[in-house]
């Protein structure tokens, strides 16, 4: 078949923990803030939708921990919060 077995997939080391990021509120109304730990490089903030479209891209700078965006405009429903910072990823999930 078309999957095969991959055993030496051990790390999670290109995902950010949990704990080093958030977006709240959810659900959102207006405007929504992802929180995380200060910036150290160069980090990016993507609001995608559930088909992997960039609606919003936003590139953070140095010594930053949170930032604010708006859902006015965009129709009702599920989006991922993409936030990529010092080389791992991490994705959340908003309505």
């Amino acid at each position: 078949g078309p999957y095969e077995f991959q055993p030496n997939i051990t790390s999670t080391d290109q995902y950010l923990a949990e704990s080093a990021w958030s977006v709240y509120p959810s659900p959102v109304t207006t405007e929504a803030t992802i929180s995380f730990e200060e910036i150290t490089t160069a980090a990016q903030f993507q609001l995608m939708d559930l088909q992997g479209r960039v609606l919003i891209g936003k590139k953070l700078g140095k010594g930053q921990d949170h930032y604010t965006f708006t859902v006015e405009g965009l129709p009702a429903g599920t989006y991922l919060v993409c936030f990529y910072h010092d080389g791992k990823n991490g994705v959340n999930k908003i309505s």
